[in-house]
């Protein structure tokens, strides 16, 4: 079955700095300071890499696990996806059997699993940001996927390469390779995007960086109006009283407990 190419953003990627956890709806560091970076250069080098896409084949949303739903909606199996984010979005399963996760605790931290489970995604590569590169370590396998379920671990060029085990929906055990590179690591691909999918994760980001909506949004050929639609989605979500923040603070402390 031929494989097609899923490209996967966040604009966290050209942001810092980063944030590692949130809350739905809540945007806890709206005030704080920060620094972006050009996203046109990117694209250049995505081009470069050999990755083309058509303007109908691109989604822009706030939340993250929305790209799971397009998957769906597609049900092409066995995609390689191009991960471009300051997050894995591989986070907190520890089961080797993908069946277990239960389809109602889907988010923006861990969708990628779900789609691992129902056979829409076969290969993974997470590209990070430069400033993470201290990640590409052997050691820090572990801290990306959980050890339980990794076959292999390898270093080279081109990145840190992690071959898991995993069940699928079907039954089978699958071998899964994960790669983890930069932007310059990613290797050559001949294939055009089937679909892209841009979140633009408000929770993560301050509100001094919305903006950026409009430049991420241009430099990938998606419309004007749909830029404005997004940023006044995130705007809106700086409605919340004291005491939702305060709520989703205690959210936030919890889950730094339990992880």
């Amino acid at each position: 079955m031929e494989k097609c190419i899923y490209l996967d953003i966040d604009m966290d990627f050209f942001v810092a700095p980063i944030e590692k956890e949130s809350v739905d709806n809540i945007r806890l560091y709206h005030d704080g300071e920060c620094n972006t970076f050009p996203i046109a250069p990117m694209v250049d080098k995505l081009y470069n890499k050999g990755i083309r896409w058509d303007r109908n084949k691109i989604s822009v949303f706030t939340n993250h696990k929305t790209s799971y739903t397009h998957w769906w909606i597609k049900k092409k199996q066995n995609n390689i996806l191009v991960h471009i984010d300051a997050h894995s979005d591989l986070y907190r399963n520890s089961n080797k059997d993908l069946r277990l996760l239960h389809n109602g605790e889907i988010g923006c931290y861990n969708y990628i699993w779900y789609g691992i489970r129902d056979c829409y995604i076969g290969e993974v590569y997470w590209v990070i940001p430069d400033s993470m590169i201290g990640l590409l370590d052997v050691e820090k396998a572990g801290s990306i996927i959980n050890s339980s379920l990794i076959v292999e671990i390898t270093l080279d060029v081109h990145g840190l390469h992690i071959l898991m085990e995993c069940i699928v929906i079907t039954g089978e055990v699958r071998q899964i390779p994960i790669h983890v590179c930069t932007l310059d690591q990613l290797p050559y691909f001949e294939e055009n995007c089937d679909k892209v999918t841009i979140a633009t994760s408000p929770e993560f980001v301050p509100s001094a960086c919305d903006e950026v909506v409009f430049e991420l949004i241009e430099c990938f050929g998606a419309t004007k109006e749909l830029a404005q639609n997004i940023y006044n989605q995130h705007k809106t979500m700086l409605n919340k009283t004291p005491e939702e923040y305060e709520e989703a603070w205690r959210k936030i402390n919890k889950i730094r407990t339990a992880y």
